[in-house]
């Protein structure tokens, strides 16, 4: 019933997921985490990688007629060590984009919490990641208190996509999960399957 399909791909036959979606009426976003859970230390040498990846990303999407990318998910955890710079390196990478691509771009962020006041002028869109800290039921995760969960995470993303004149805002990754011993100050609750379905 659907005529959209967004897919979050890293590896594998992309294309031919691409070109199966499209025979069956689908539209597909492409949307890229990048070197997921790495943290840029030099800038000048992410902005170069960082052009490279959204010119290869922007061109496969070009060809295979894709509707819309966002190159990355999360650019604020991408440059945490630089978050006076986001600005600056996300105008960066849209214009690399609108080089070689004629669909819609979007950004992604992870932290609206660690808004360091940057803007995303010019994108078509916005997303942001949900991933809520522990709670005691579902329902906590939508109402509570703390400054990490979905409702306080989404109203602040609704800020900066204001401040950046971005009208459409999407949750570009949201779940329930246990993030264990690697994000010890990040630990999300263990549910059920009933639990989660609920959550969604």
């Amino acid at each position: 019933k659907n005529n959209r399909i967004y897919l979050f791909l890293s590896r594998g036959n992309v294309a031919g997921l691409v070109n199966a979606a499209h025979r069956n009426g689908l539209q597909v976003e492409l949307r890229s985490s990048y070197k997921a859970g790495s943290e840029a230390t030099n800038l000048e040498e992410f902005r170069t990688s960082a052009k490279e990846y959204v010119a290869e990303l922007a061109k496969f999407a070009e060809k295979y007629n894709v509707y819309r990318i966002v190159p990355f998910g999360e650019i604020d955890n991408h440059l945490f060590n630089f978050p006076n710079q986001i600005t600056e390196v996300s105008q960066e990478l849209l214009l690399e984009a609108r080089k070689h691509y004629n669909g819609r771009v979007g950004i992604g962020i992870a932290a609206p919490w660690r808004d360091s006041g940057y803007k995303f002028t010019g994108y078509d869109y916005m997303t942001v990641s949900v991933y809520t800290q522990k709670q005691t039921s579902v329902d906590a995760y939508f109402t509570s208190a703390p400054e990490i969960n979905a409702k306080n995470v989404i109203s602040g993303a609704r800020k900066v996509a204001d401040r950046s004149g971005i009208a459409s805002l999407h949750i570009g990754e949201t779940g329930v999960y246990n993030a264990g011993e690697s994000h010890p100050g990040f630990e999300t609750a263990i549910v059920s399957k009933e639990e989660e379905v609920e959550y969604y």
